[in-house]
């Protein structure tokens, strides 16, 4: 009996270090994998200040200060694009275009019908400020008796009148070789 006791005790010894080294091999395994977490955050800080360094020395970052990324988004000012008005998105959004393409001076706006008269007056007044012109798809007419606004009517597929195709072909001072691969047909 005393044999059986001590050999039960020395089991549950051995069982209670088997334990004791089962959880210092899952502290070990905690903390080396605590220390990866930190070093992949500082990789990641650095690739943080890396994109933003990259962003504010861009032609966009100069043309929009105040862009940056943070967890996947695009802030402007520390608001994320999403949560900002529709106007401020049309505002950013335009001058990122200009700033990413600033030898085509186009902005081209698909779904124009859905801005309304001031959100127009101040897409025209950015594309103004910076010569640009802006190519709108739009399902209501602009106003043809402003000089500034060439319309092109499409019926079925067929452009009718664009009485302003020759002057707005004569107002392209970019040559072909400018951008090489475009083909504008005006």
């Amino acid at each position: 009996a005393d044999i059986s006791a001590e050999l039960a005790r020395i089991q549950a010894h051995n069982e209670q270090a088997r334990r004791q080294a089962a959880h210092h091999a899952r502290r070990a395994e905690r903390d080396a994998a605590e220390a990866q977490a930190r070093a992949l955050t500082v990789q990641l800080a650095a690739l943080d200040d890396e994109v933003e360094a990259t962003l504010t020395a861009s032609e966009i970052g100069r043309s929009v200060p105040g862009l940056s990324f943070a967890a996947g988004d695009l802030l402007h000012e520390g608001i994320p694009f999403s949560q900002a008005s529709g106007m401020r998105r049309l505002e950013l959004s335009a001058l990122i275009g200009m700033a990413a393409n600033p030898r085509l001076r186009i902005m081209c706006i698909d779904e124009g019908d859905q801005l309304d008269d001031a959100a127009m007056a101040r897409l025209r007044d950015l594309a103004k400020a910076r010569d640009y012109q802006v190519w709108m798809t739009a399902i209501r007419a602009g106003d043809e008796h402003d000089a500034d606004t060439c319309l092109i009517r499409i019926n079925n597929g067929t452009a009718e009148g664009g009485s302003c195709l020759p002057a707005l072909s004569a107002s392209c001072t970019m040559s072909p070789e400018a951008l090489p691969g475009l083909s504008l047909d005006l």
